[in-house]
């Protein structure tokens, strides 16, 4: 029975690790994706002005 409640402290950590990750995960797919679109948007404007 003693043996137990070590394996919660030890599980404890990977579990918050795991919620934060899953946490910001959308954080970082927005980012992400926010990346993408102020690059195409940079690249559209280096053609119109190269053209």
């Amino acid at each position: 029975m003693s043996a137990r409640p070590k394996r919660r402290e030890q599980l404890v950590p990977t579990v918050a690790l795991t919620q934060v990750i899953v946490a910001f995960s959308p954080l970082f797919v927005a980012l992400t994706s926010f990346f993408v679109v102020l690059t195409r948007v940079i690249v559209a404007l280096t053609s119109l002005f190269v053209i």
